[in-house]
This record gives C-alpha cells, sequence and structure tokens, in this order.
C-alpha cells in the first residue's frame, strides 16, 4: 500500500513485529513516518537499510536487511 491507503487503519487491525516500508529516500518522510511506525514494531526503510529479506518456517521468524541493521524475531 501506501500512504494514501490508509496504512493506519490496517495497522489498527493487526500488531505487526516489523513494518517494511519499499520505496525512494521521498517515500518515508518526517510527516508520514508516524503513519506506519507503532510502538513495539521494527519500522525498516528499504532506502535506509536497502533490501529486507523475510524468512519465515514452522517455529521462527527470522528479517534481515541488506545493510548493516540486522534484525531478528522469535
Amino acid at each position: 500500500g501506501s500512504a494514501n491507503s490508509e496504512p493506519q487503519l490496517f495497522l489498527a487491525w493487526c500488531n505487526p513485529e516489523f513494518v517494511v516500508v519499499s520505496g525512494g529516500r521521498d517515500s518515508l518522510t518526517p510527516a508520514t513516518r508516524p503513519l506506519f511506525a507503532r510502538p513495539g514494531c521494527r519500522l525498516l526503510h528499504t532506502a535506509e537499510v536497502g533490501a529486507v529479506t523475510v524468512m519465515l518456517d514452522a517455529n521462527d521468524c527470522s528479517v534481515e536487511t541488506f545493510r548493516p541493521e540486522n534484525v531478528h524475531s522469535d
């Protein structure tokens, strides 16, 4: 989606551990960042962290970024 697709309604419906925003440097501004950020939720913007890889199996979910910041969640 996009800022115009009402992400706050989607985020109110779910309880994400990660939110991945794909786009260029201008796609996530200080004005739009609060639309996607949630307490306890890791916000990853591809313009900042590069490619984001999500790996799922029956017992684990791991998230890695192309640039140095790597995050992991069980």
